[in-house]
């Protein structure tokens, strides 16, 4: 059932900065909601981005472990990567798919299926950015190096649930369990 409350516009009443860099804005604003009620927020715009789930030789692979700066820490992700101006998003995740984990064939026709076609809001309240997920199947003729791989799961519930041990993002996760709910149809 869909919530019947009207959606309010909230109005902009002033933009007290704007910091624009290559890869994000921060913007901050006063806002009026909808009972008359100043508030300041702070938001992000970004570009949409695609997570791929990534599939070779019969095996779930990850990419190596990458540093994120918000955690302090290195951690084991799906490959992600963000779609330049005007990139359709199934480009932009055959890109990642290759840069992650260094093929060399560049042109290699590797099939990519997407999960949604209408990006998930990643966090609504604070950023603009929608997230498109992807399965992409990597030919077996196609070889990976070892050091571009971080971790390799069984396609079966022994590998999803050891990966799902060893999987922290939120938004792996998610996809991930969007994928199954597909794959179980």
């Amino acid at each position: 059932m869909k919530n019947s409350r009207p959606r309010n516009k909230w109005k902009v009443l002033s933009r007290f900065t704007t910091i624009t860099t290559p890869w994000l804005t921060l913007i901050g604003e006063r806002l009026l909601d909808d009972n008359n009620t100043e508030l300041e927020y702070w938001r992000v715009e970004k570009a949409d981005g695609a997570l791929i789930i990534t599939i070779h030789n019969g095996k779930l692979i990850l990419p190596r472990p990458m540093y994120r700066p918000g955690k302090g820490e290195r951690t084991l992700d799906f490959c992600g990567g963000r779609a330049s101006a005007g990139q359709p998003m199934d480009e932009a995740a055959r890109k990642t798919v290759v840069r992650e984990f260094g093929i060399t064939q560049a042109d290699v026709q590797i099939d990519v299926t997407p999960l949604n076609n209408v990006g998930w809001d990643v966090d609504s309240s604070f950023t603009n950015v929608k997230m498109y997920g992807y399965v992409v199947t990597i030919p077996a003729d196609v070889s990976i190096s070892p050091d571009n791989i971080g971790a390799q799961y069984a396609l079966n519930e022994e590998g999803y649930n050891q990966l799902l041990d060893e999987l922290t993002c939120m938004q792996c996760r998610m996809l991930f369990h969007e994928w199954r709910l597909k794959d179980k149809k």
